[in-house]
């Protein structure tokens, strides 16, 4: 357990530290795009404009945010509905196998999820599949 823990404090660390990293890269940036615009224009004009991006990037960040948080009500039961299917296909218990042998069942999974990715087809067909 204390072992899991200084794995957790560390990852928590190296978080933080990617984190501060990037919000003072950030900064640099829209410093940088404040020198540009103060070179073109005012310095309160160039303030404002500088804000209006910095404004405008944050409204993208939230809205590509938005789109990888999932909405759980969309697709009630679609596990299950997915498990019982491969069951009747393959006539066993998925469930059971994989908590058997849990390596083999990942290394399963990984071959399966590359054939979709690599396959729109594939990922096409199983689509229909499953619908039906």
């Amino acid at each position: 357990m204390a072992a899991f823990l200084s794995r957790l404090a560390f990852a928590f660390a190296a978080v933080l530290i990617a984190t501060v990293a990037v919000i003072g890269a950030v900064a640099f940036l829209f410093y940088a795009v404040y020198l540009a615009f103060a070179f073109y224009m005012s310095a309160p004009l160039a303030a404002l404009a500088t804000a209006a991006l910095l404004i405008i990037f944050a409204i993208i960040v939230l809205l590509i945010a938005r789109g990888f948080v999932s909405s759980r009500g969309h697709k009630p039961n679609i596990e299950k509905r997915v498990g019982e299917t491969l069951e009747s296909i393959l006539g066993f218990d998925v469930g059971a196998v994989a908590s058997r042998s849990p390596f083999t069942a990942t290394a399963i999974a990984l071959l399966v999820g590359i054939l979709f990715g690599v396959s729109p087809r594939l990922r096409r067909a199983a689509t229909e599949f499953l619908r039906h």
